[in-house]
């Protein structure tokens, strides 16, 4: 009975842990479920029987209760895509910034083998893999060709005067 009575405690802290963090959402799925409830109550019980409502009310309790959880973890996941995401772009840009012919270059090179590797059958098999894996080579061999050409050719650096040379200082 404790286990139960634990897991109903740790589904409370979960939905508050939802409408904490995201009080809109929250707020969007108990509209939603208020809004179903009615919903429900109209086409499921047009008499308007108190045992019917009861357990409409119920189910309809039982899936926001599942719901918003679920809606904070996928909002969760999200947060964490689009911070690694953003993390990459910052990457490709410092590297851009630093030697941005290499990396136009670079582009260039993997989307043109990506698209005669995808391209090359009548009906290719697995584009989506096959795109990642250009994009991972393409991350890859940025990472690992701009440090090179920097020892070969250093990025320009400004100078008290004002003008930018291409000597370190």
């Amino acid at each position: 009975m404790m286990a139960v009575i634990n897991f109903l405690k740790g589904w409370a802290g979960l939905i508050g842990e939802v409408f904490g963090k995201y009080p809109l959402a929250g707020a969007l799925l108990l509209a939603a479920a208020v809004v179903v409830f009615v919903y429900v109550q109209r086409e499921r019980n047009p008499s308007n029987e108190n045992t019917k409502s009861v357990v409409h009310a119920f189910l309809v309790l039982l899936g926001w209760l599942i719901a918003v959880p679920v809606v904070g973890f996928i909002f969760n996941a999200i947060g964490r895509i689009t911070g690694t995401a953003s993390g990459l772009l910052r990457f490709l840009l410092t590297r851009y910034e630093r030697q941005p012919i290499v990396v136009l270059v670079t582009f260039a090179l993997v989307a043109l083998a990506c698209a005669v590797w995808i391209w090359r059958a009548k009906k290719p098999r697995r584009p989506l893999l096959r795109v990642g894996a250009a994009v991972v080579v393409f991350i890859v061999a940025i990472a690992l060709l701009v440090p090179l050409f920097d020892v070969f050719a250093p990025a320009a650096v400004e100078t008290p005067t004002g003008v930018q040379s291409s000597e370190s200082p």
